[in-house]
């Protein structure tokens, strides 16, 4: 896997100022022109697609000056669009602040004002149809924001507006200003993208809004994980299967198992490694907990510290109250939780190798004995109540439940 840095700058260069037509005494014609409509320029662009476009090729400024001041307003729309996520800005920028026409000039506002307020023989913008006007500085920032994959970026109208008098002589005043939008890449993802290397430091900074996408070094299989309420969650259900190696995985006790001796629909110990697929990512697998245990289940005491996890990763404890990454800390935990979780409806095996099926998910934790094993229980709320997750103990390691694993 390999990431992509893609920085586009989309610039439109063209808001020409210019003063037009029959100057007959003090009467002046301010057309604004957008020079380059569309001029698209994509700069070290990846699969991306860019635009920014202005709304309209010319906007009339016709004033005729008075003693008390003619004032006179236009705008165009600025909209900018971006098929990646990243933080963005709009920017506006020009060579020189005034308004010129030969020798002669009109300047930029000094301070921010009102449209009630606004100075005599000068000009500015603002951003909206509201507000205030601002000067016109050589780099102003319009807008600054966070790009959405697939949403409109940014869209706003530019207004530009002037105030004159008879102070003013009549010229062809221009000016040209130059509109970009610049749109960085989000932070680049760590590599390789694989669980035993994912730190919970890196599952916090680039999983914590979305599902982030991981490979197990072991079977190359690939699952989406989420940093929920201080711990990195699998958020689908473990899919190992056949001889699995101690190297990459959460147990020594063995060299490698063998968690799938036998098929989950009937027969076997509680002691061998049981397995059923589903042979789709949703389900995943079921294992009994000898296998879900690394077969550690008959040679050491809950709770069980090794598993078929990937190394750094490991079945949650059940009952420890408050500990991030506890069974017992994600049934207490809001609804938001439980959707980040995205819990299967699955369904569980018996231990006699019945399937129970229904709008419901099981998961093992590492505690509990061989007649009484703690599991997470997920059940779908019946009309008019939620979605809630449950703490049970009344069965077997001879059931087959889901592995989710966690990092802590």
């Amino acid at each position: 896997m390999k990431t992509k840095t893609v920085i586009h700058k989309v610039l439109i260069i063209g808001v020409l100022f210019v003063g037009l037509l029959n100057i007959v005494d003090y009467f002046y014609a301010l057309n604004i022109t957008n020079a380059a409509n569309s001029g698209l320029t994509a700069i070290a662009t990846v699969d991306t697609v860019s635009t920014l476009v202005i709304s309209e090729d010319n906007i009339a400024l016709d004033i005729v000056p008075s003693v008390e001041g003619t004032f006179k307003s236009a705008h165009t729309t600025v909209g900018t669009y971006a098929n990646t996520n990243g933080a963005c800005t709009v920017t506006m920028t020009t060579s020189f602040t005034d308004l010129v026409s030969g020798a002669d000039s009109i300047a930029t506002l000094s301070d921010e004002v009102s449209e009630a307020n606004f100075t005599d023989d000068r000009w500015g913008y603002r951003i909206g149809a509201s507000g205030n006007y601002s000067a016109i500085e050589t780099n102003n920032e319009i807008a600054s924001f966070e790009q959405k994959t697939g949403s409109t970026a940014y869209s706003s109208d530019v207004y530009f507006a002037a105030k004159l008098t008879p102070a003013t002589r009549p010229g062809a005043y221009s000016n040209t200003v130059t509109f970009m939008s610049t749109c960085l890449p989000p932070p680049s993802k760590p590599e390789p993208h694989y669980l035993q290397d994912f730190t919970l430091e890196e599952c916090q900074e680039y999983a914590t809004d979305e599902n982030y996408t991981l490979y197990d070094r072991r079977d190359e299989n690939d699952y989406t994980v989420r940093y929920i309420e201080g711990a990195c969650w699998m958020t689908q259900n473990l899919r190992i299967t056949g001889t699995v190696s101690s190297e990459g995985s959460n147990f020594s006790t063995y060299s490698s198992v063998n968690v799938c001796e036998r098929d989950l629909l009937g027969g076997g110990s509680v002691n061998q490694p049981q397995c059923h697929n589903s042979g789709n990512t949703t389900a995943g697998v079921w294992y009994n907990f000898a296998a879900a245990s690394a077969r550690t289940n008959s040679v050491s005491t809950s709770p069980y510290m090794e598993d078929i996890c990937p190394a750094g990763w490991s079945l949650p404890s059940y009952n420890d109250s408050g500990v991030a990454g506890s069974a017992n800390s994600l049934a207490n935990t809001a609804s938001t939780s439980i959707a980040k979780f995205s819990p299967s409806t699955a369904g569980s095996y018996s231990a006699t190798g019945s399937f129970s099926e229904g709008n419901k998910g099981t998961y093992w934790t590492n505690e509990g004995s061989s007649s009484s094993h703690y599991y997470l229980y997920y059940q779908v709320g019946e009309v008019g109540e939620s979605d809630r997750f449950v703490l049970l103990s009344h069965v077997g390691q001879d059931w087959g439940f889901h592995v989710r694993c966690v990092r802590l």
